[in-house]
């Protein structure tokens, strides 16, 4: 099952490929979101979560048990990393003014005047 998130991005991809001014940050935002998806998929639970979450380290000794955890836990901040700069790419795509063709759509007050 896909997670809601990943429709949203994807969806949000394609309603803004229009939308120039936004395009590139939330393309980048979604590179970012597919990265670390794929990453948390192939690396981060069949690696971490159910070796050491599910499994609770079972057949694992002591030190293999830190020296995975240790190493789960470095790049796991890479990835925290990537989902703050996917945040931000979103964020600032959300905050680009959409260009205006005509100066009387953007101010109808003053072509009333």
């Amino acid at each position: 099952m896909v997670p809601v998130s990943a429709l949203l991005v994807v969806g949000t991809l394609i309603f803004n490929l229009a939308d120039r001014s936004r395009r590139g940050w939330i393309a980048a935002g979604a590179a970012l979101f597919g990265a670390v998806f794929a990453a948390t998929l192939l690396y981060f639970v069949p690696k971490g979560v159910v070796p050491l979450m599910v499994r609770a380290g079972e057949g694992m000794s002591g030190e293999e048990i830190t020296r995975v955890m240790r190493q789960w836990v470095f790049w796991d901040g890479f990835r925290m990393a990537a989902m703050v700069g996917c945040f931000f790419a979103f964020l600032k795509a959300a905050t680009v003014r959409v260009a205006v063709d005509n100066e009387e759509d953007e101010h109808p007050t003053r072509a009333q005047s």
